[in-house]
């Protein structure tokens, strides 16, 4: 398969779902909560993987480890020894794992956005593959969102910034390409139980129509 300018193949994209939380706003194990009959998890590992990502990587961290990489045999593990660093040490605790691999596109997303489509997964590794960034970033109606794509050059400055640092300030220092999505699901954060329950609502309602 024909390489793109960052030296990567189409199949060489992992993706990383970064749910290491302890959930506690949430009122229940976040990552387990099901919507439309399947963990939130699992629906984030099928999304990376239809979208081209041929191996996942999901962070976990105590003291929801065992049960969370239980639904996803699929996926491959990573411990967050310590989450409450903050969510860059856990995105870091993947990239270590992905290193010495030393080429391909990462794609790192939440574990709390359930609409998330495989088309959109695409579309980032899409612009990444044919532009000179670091980053493939999605936006919508004037806001960032998640998930979003790395260039392998984007790995060193992420793992060489402190744990507790703002993902967000790092990449603001990178090369990034803001990719413009008709899709409301990247600005989604179901954190709490109440936008739990909405979430699962508004799939019922779909199903029924």
């Amino acid at each position: 398969m024909a390489e793109d300018r960052h030296g990567a193949r189409r199949h060489d994209a992992a993706g990383v779902v970064l749910a290491a939380g302890r959930s506690s706003r949430a009122g229940c194990i976040k990552a387990l909560a099901r919507i439309d009959g399947k963990p939130l998890v699992a629906r984030t590992v099928r999304a990376l993987r239809d979208g081209g990502c041929a191996e996942v990587l999901v962070v976990v961290g105590p003291p929801h480890a065992e049960a969370i990489a239980r639904v996803v045999p699929d996926a491959r593990r990573v411990d967050n020894p310590d989450p409450s660093r903050g969510m860059l040490s856990s995105l870091q605790e993947a990239l270590r794992v992905l290193a010495p691999a030393a080429r391909g596109h990462v794609v790192v997303a939440l574990v709390d956005q359930p609409r998330v489509s495989p088309a959109i997964v695409r579309q980032l590794l899409e612009v990444l593959s044919r532009e000179e960034v670091d980053a493939a970033v999605p936006r919508h109606a004037g806001r960032g969102g998640h998930p979003y794509a790395l260039a392998w050059s984007a790995l060193a400055p992420l793992l060489a910034a402190p744990p507790s640092a703002s993902t967000r300030d790092v990449l603001a220092q990178l090369r990034r390409a803001s990719v413009e999505v008709d899709d409301s699901s990247i600005l989604e954060d179901l954190d709490t139980a109440d936008a739990l329950r909405a979430a699962h609502a508004e799939f019922e309602e779909r199903e029924a129509r």
